[in-house]
């Protein structure tokens, strides 16, 4: 490389793209970058058109049968050719001549280009690294010198959570369209061939058009240009845009990075843009376009970048989902669950740079949430998925479900919660019975319909139906046959266009095709895991069906205003044999007894201490409904308070000897690394469990705290009757503290939990156990251990798998009261929150069963 280069480094460029910088950095990429998804560059271009034009021309073929000609044949052909005289030491800067003067007339032009940038192989991991990138809002504005679409396809294929894609200079008209605050921005610099808007023979590329460039320079004034994968030999792109808008652009005073490859040669027009800026040009030297992006990706993997969202005239007219509802607030969805959901999302999408405390602003980034005069406000697509009271903006937004054309059952609430309802009724054995799969010398058991199957299902019946009809999603359940699931709106225009419909409605799914109605939906059931890559839903039910036994068909209604998706289950396989399909299941789910915290506080407020431990816990037991959860760790060399809240806020509250001049604050990823520490921590969430423990007084729960466990009891109750809502999705009682006699002597069965905070990989949990605890006639008091232990040996045979399920259930629906969150922070911490349902693990099952 010529010294006389302002040199950079990859790990500059990879500053560029940090999230806490001000700026968003423009990248440049040429044909370099689509080389390894098989589109050809320069002069392997020129060899091709060549090839073509004399198949065409000279030997009458049909010019795609190019690869017919051989080497003996074009290459005297081109060398004869007096135009190519000046490039016979460098084939590339023949492309633009070689389009000029071969591929004639415009037809035979276009038809080729589109055919040469079809890529050969697969999307490269540069690309996929580069959506990831702009998935994260570290680079908004993509340039391209190439025809080819990669970077849109494969900006489409990591739909729906890299959405809001716009594609500039294709046509004329979406010039309009170009702005520096779109998130995810493709610009043609040398427009679309399949638009007839490419420019690629000399005189076409002289100069751009002028209103892009005119776009382009503010934008290049304002923000660093990386530039990969692109030889720089364009009058077009190195002289009317960037040579002759130094001024304009404040002489890319932001920077240029101009990548090549290793002991590689700048093209002259580099050279000279380099002289012309002098220490604002930095050329650096990488090992290709693939390496570079993957190395910016994984090292700014956790990173997500935030910015202010100009303030927009609310869309109150809009059926669109991303239409604001002006009459509500923030304050009208519910947090916890925003928090809750979020948390898992983020996780997933490992964007761990975002943290609780940035979820509001991650929605506003993301156009769930727009701020207008002050207020935030939710979309529709918000307001559906995180609402308090959905149905009073969207009243049909409910699911009906009817048994056999009759017993009508309602889900409504906002989408996340009918999910969760409605997965839970499908997973009763009234829905999904355990069928006995018969095989030639073993028998096992399988569930009717596999429940990745129902889930599918489901979530496209929610994700993909038209909310601005007026008509409810219906769910037809005919038990030992088939369940229909009706979704308003049938399916999108361009999957309804391109899939092949048959004359009585009835359609085959077609892998990876797929249109987004409601993407803001997408991307969160995307985020949390219930939803697979876009356009794989349908074909996985019919596979799943089809391999259980069972079958999957899907219908249209009357011109695609409804879509109705039926899962049949298995065929009884012998008349003499009830319940019986055919085998498969190689995969099951496994429910455990651990709730997940989906949101911890990210640090702990250690504040030292002086004097007597008896005189700090007398004062904080005094005021501990006024103050935070804290603890007091006098084991240690430093004695001192911990809280997951800032205790300087309280300080009136607070005895005199904590000096909160010298309260420390450390991450909680740092404290659970040393085990001291880290039983602190548990002991701090576990007191907080107690807490929320103690809420439920009034309904007969009783703690021991020292025993980590808790049980009913009567006390001034004489009923002990505790009402929830059960799988079924209807109330039912228990009774949950049950009077025995033994002979003359009384005593009560007493239904409780033991608890622990627990770490399972790197998700933290509270380990429920249901047990009975047996007390004496007042119901509070526990008998003698060796009563207790008789009591439980004779409980314990009426235990079968069915009613520990049960209990764990009852338990969940008790302490979340019906809510898909239990936030446990009180007084001063918002961010302790535990999700509603039991950590879920899927286990590959070997085939087999029992024999006959």
């Amino acid at each position: 490389m010529d010294n006389s280069f302002h040199r950079g480094s990859v790990a500059e460029i990879v500053s560029l793209f940090r999230s806490s910088n001000e700026v968003r950095p423009i990248l440049l990429l040429g044909a370099g970058a689509s080389f390894h998804s098989g589109v050809p560059l320069a002069a392997d271009a020129v060899v091709r058109i060549v090839k073509a034009h004399y198949a065409k021309v000279r030997l009458g073929y049909d010019w795609r049968l190019h690869n017919r000609v051989t080497t003996s044949d074009w290459k005297p052909y081109l060398a004869s050719l007096p135009w190519f005289q000046r490039y016979k030491k460098n084939m590339a800067e023949a492309f633009p001549d070689a389009v000029k003067y071969l591929l004639t007339p415009q037809d035979f032009r276009r038809a080729f280009i589109l055919d040469m940038v079809q890529p050969q192989r697969s999307t490269s991991v540069g690309y996929n690294a580069l959506a990831d990138i702009v998935y994260r809002q570290l680079c908004w504005t993509v340039l391209t010198t190439n025809f080819d679409t990669l970077i849109a396809d494969c900006f489409r294929s990591h739909q729906p959570y890299l959405r809001a894609m716009v594609e500039i200079n294709k046509t004329a008209s979406d010039l309009v369209a170009y702005d520096d605050n779109n998130r995810c921005q493709i610009v043609y610099l040398h427009g679309a061939a399949e638009y007839y808007t490419d420019r690629i023979a000399a005189e076409e590329t002289r100069q751009l058009n002028e209103r892009l460039v005119q776009n382009l320079r503010g934008s290049l004034r304002d923000a660093p240009l990386i530039v990969i994968g692109y030889r720089g030999a364009e009058h077009s792109i190195m002289k009317h845009l960037l040579l002759n808008g130094i001024d304009d652009s404040s002489h890319y005073r932001h920077g240029i990075w101009w990548c090549i490859k290793n002991n590689e040669l700048p093209h002259p027009y580099v050279q000279e843009l380099a002289t012309n800026l002098g220490s604002n040009f930095n050329l650096v030297e990488i090992t290709g376009f693939d390496e570079l992006m993957v190395q910016v990706s994984q090292e700014l993997k956790s990173e997500f970048h935030f910015s202010m969202r100009q303030e927009t005239k609310p869309d109150t007219t809009s059926l669109h989902e991303e239409g604001i509802l002006e009459k509500k607030t923030y304050s009208d969805l519910d947090e916890d669950l925003i928090k809750t959901t979020l948390a898992k999302y983020c996780n997933r999408l490992q964007l761990s740079s975002v943290h609780s405390s940035q979820f509001q602003s991650f929605l506003l980034e993301q156009r769930f949430l727009t701020m207008r005069d002050g207020r935030c406000m939710p979309t529709r697509a918000a307001y559906l998925l995180f609402g308090k009271n959905p149905a009073d903006e969207f009243p049909y937004a409910k699911v009906l479900l009817e048994k056999e054309g009759k017993k009508r059952i309602v889900f409504d609430g906002n989408l996340l919660n009918q999910l969760r309802h409605l997965i839970d009724y499908m997973s009763t054995v009234d829905v999904n019975p355990i069928l006995r799969i018969k095989k030639q010398k073993t028998a096992e058991e399988q569930q009717a319909y596999p429940p990745r199957a129902i889930t599918e299902i489901l979530v496209n019946m929610l994700v993909h139906r038209d909310y601005a009809l007026e008509e409810y999603s219906r769910i037809n359940f005919v038990p030992g046959k088939k369940i229909s699931f009706v979704s308003p709106g049938g399916l999108p225009d361009a999957v309804f266009q391109a899939v092949n419909v048959q004359e009585e409605g009835n359609f085959e799914p077609v892998r990876n095709l797929s249109q987004l109605r409601n993407r803001l939906i997408a991307d969160i059931f995307y985020g949390i895991g219930v939803m697979d890559k876009a356009g794989s839903g349908m074909t996985d039910v019919r596979d799943s069906m089809l391999a259980s036994g069972g079958k999957a068909d899907y219908r249209v209604h009357d011109g695609n205003i409804a879509l109705t998706s039926t899962l049949r289950q298995a065929v009884q396989q012998a008349p003499e044999v009830s319940n019986v399909a055919t085998p498969i299941i190689s995969r099951e789910i496994y429910t455990t007894n651990h709730l997940p915290f989906a949101v911890i506080p990210p640090t702990i407020f250690l504040i030292p201490f002086q004097g007597e431990r008896t005189d700090i816990d007398f004062v904080l037991s005094e005021r501990s409904k006024e103050l935070p959860v804290c603890i007091v760790d006098d084991r240690s060399e430093f004695k001192s308070v911990w809280s997951f809240a800032d205790l300087q806020l309280y300080e009136q509250l607070l005895p005199r000897d904590l000096d909160l001049r010298n309260k420390i604050q450390k991450p909680v990823a740092e404290l659970t690394k040393n085990k001291d520490q880290r039983n602190r921590f548990v002991w701090l969430v576990g007191k907080h469990w107690q807490e929320y423990l103690s809420t439920f007084v009034r309904e007969g729960l009783f703690q021991e705290p020292y025993k980590k466990r808790a049980y009913f009891t009567l006390q001034d109750r004489q009923d002990s009757r505790v009402v929830y809502t059960s799988r079924m999705n209807r109330k039912v009682g228990r009774n949950v503290v049950k009077k025995r006699t033994s002979g003359r002597y009384i005593y009560h069965e007493n239904e409780g939990i033991t608890y622990a905070i627990e770490n399972l990989g790197d998700q933290w949990s509270l380990r429920i156990k249901p047990f009975y605890m047996f007390t004496g006639k007042d119901s509070i008091t526990p008998l003698p251990s060796f009563k207790r232990t008789k009591y439980s040996t004779w409980r314990i045979k009426f235990d079968k798998n069915k009613n520990v399920d049960d209990d764990l259930y009852f338990w969940l629906k008790f302490l979340s009261r019906g809510e898909p969150t239990m936030n446990i922070g009180g007084v001063g911490v918002k961010d302790l929150i535990l999700e509603s349902s039991y950590i879920e693990t899927e286990i590959a099952v070997a085939s087999g069963g029992e024999e006959e």
